[in-house]
């Protein structure tokens, strides 16, 4: 287990972002302030803040094995940088609190078993007779409802469809990991450190309170979804939409605000008709029970027998297309902490920082060739909606 102590910060440099030769184009979106203000603490090349927290985390990464292979799957299909750019930003750029939290939450990770939530999936929630997760599923209470006027992925949640009377919180809090787990997927690749500064991505979350009543409230669940956005999930909320929320949500608002940290309350927007939902999202994409034009209804299909058989077999092209993938990320791994111990005067620095940009986009585009073997399918595969993502 990894003994935590505070480290010296690290100085951050202000010189101007420079793109480094042999990364990949990505779309630009209009920078707001704060992340302005991040690039201009990012020099592309020395970036002081990461320099220190992989000097200072990695090491101790390196010896645990579960910790290690944790980090691995948590990255998915973005480059490590950007993994750990989302804890920096989280914590102002502080990379004694970036690891702190980021250590944190690989352990958690460990200790809820995610990576054993993707590995079974629905098929075998079904198998298992585990009504309460597929129930949740069947119901539509938590889908993908397009992307929104920033081209982020939207997450649907109707809240009068949660029962949590009928749920137990492990179900809810196995489901809720699920959701998180299958959302990222429908974010844009971020390969190297300069898309993950400049492109930031994450998801609009989209609570329809049109039907809630109280016995739709269940504060354990607010509890532990806010903790999960801002502890290890840190940077995946875009904009919380409340929308057409009903008299009696404004006592349980004034109580569930205060749990919530700031970083995260700010991101919340209450709308009220179509008209205000229409400032995030284009009205062909909003359902038309939301008084959009979208005449979409969802329909769960349900898991097919054996579609998981390749994250349970064994066989030699599996164990290469693993191999290939984890060679990868040990590349950057290396790379990373031989530019982490360069001084940013040093000729070789900006050198070792494009070798770490190539051996991500390496391990980035990697990604896709083993999902089928790290990942159960999901509704989202059945319905042909991740098949772009494919190699």
């Amino acid at each position: 287990m990894f003994s935590f102590r505070l480290w010296s910060k690290g100085r951050y440099s202000t010189a101007a972002s420079a793109v480094a030769a042999g990364t990949f184009f990505f779309r630009r979106s209009q920078p707001s302030n704060e992340q302005e203000d991040i690039r201009n603490s990012l020099h592309y090349a020395a970036c002081s803040p990461l320099k220190s927290m992989i000097k200072k985390t990695w090491p101790s990464i390196q010896k645990d094995n579960a910790y290690r292979n944790s980090f691995i799957r948590f990255a998915k299909c973005d480059s490590p940088d950007a993994i750990l750019i989302r804890f920096l930003k989280s914590c102002q750029m502080d990379p004694d609190q970036a690891s702190l939290k980021l250590l944190n939450s690989l352990k958690w990770r460990i200790e809820s078993n995610v990576d054993e939530v993707v590995e079974h999936g629905e098929l075998f929630a079904k198998e298992t007779n585990d009504e309460q997760f597929i129930r949740q599923l069947r119901t539509g209470k938590v889908t993908m409802l397009g992307r929104d006027l920033k081209d982020r992925p939207i997450c649907y949640i109707r809240a009068h469809l949660h029962q949590p009377s009928k749920e137990t919180q492990k179900s809810l809090r196995e489901m809720t990991i699920w959701a998180m787990e299958t959302i990222r997927l429908f974010l844009h690749s971020q390969p190297t450190l300069q898309a993950s500064i400049d492109d930031p991505q994450n998801v609009n979350v989209l609570f329809d309170l049109s039907k809630f009543s109280l016995s739709n409230m269940d504060y354990s669940f607010v509890k532990y979804l806010s903790s999960c956005l801002e502890l290890y999930y840190p940077e995946s909320l875009g904009v919380c939409i409340l929308h057409k929320s009903p008299w009696i949500f404004r006592s349980i608002w004034n109580i569930i605000k205060g749990w919530i940290k700031p970083e995260i309350r700010e991101k919340i927007v209450f709308t009220q008709n179509s008209k205000d939902l229409e400032n995030y999202i284009d009205r062909s994409v909003i359902p038309a029970s939301l008084g959009g034009d979208s005449q979409h209804t969802y329909q769960y299909v349900e898991p097919k027998e054996n579609e998981n058989e390749l994250v349970n077999e064994h066989s030699y092209e599996k164990k290469a297309a693993l191999d290939r993938y984890y060679a990868y990320y040990n590349e950057w791994e290396q790379q990373s902490l031989h530019w982490a111990q360069t001084r940013n005067d040093d000729a070789v620095n900006e050198k070792l920082r494009i070798n770490c940009d190539i051996a991500g986009t390496n391990f980035s585009k990697e990604y896709w060739r083993v999902d089928k073997y790290l990942r159960a399918r999901t509704v989202y595969d059945r319905l042909g909606l991740l098949t772009d993502k494919l190699v």
